[in-house]
């Protein structure tokens, strides 16, 4: 959960079978900052005008990215091969 300057904006965990939890709040934060350094953020004009949609789309890719890690044993971080089935 996170707000704006007027809405709170929730984004709900996947539901997955825990199994490790020791890595999930970096994952998480990997993926919510990872997102908007694609390609197509990357420009002026999106760069400056960051929607209510980017955000959640921000929020989506971090929870995806922390729910991998969660459902295996050790503290590795998930490759990209391993969110595409969550970024579809």
């Amino acid at each position: 959960m996170t707000k704006t300057r007027t809405v709170p904006v929730y984004v709900p965990s996947l539901k997955v079978e825990i199994v490790d939890t020791v890595v999930a709040g970096d994952i998480f934060n990997f993926g919510f900052l990872a997102k908007p350094f694609e390609p197509s953020c990357l420009s002026k004009d999106q760069l400056k005008s960051h929607t209510l949609d980017a955000l959640l789309q921000t929020l989506e890719l971090g929870a995806k990215a922390a729910s991998v890690p969660v459902s295996r044993i050790g503290a590795g971080s998930p490759w990209a091969r391993d969110l595409k089935w969550a970024l579809s």
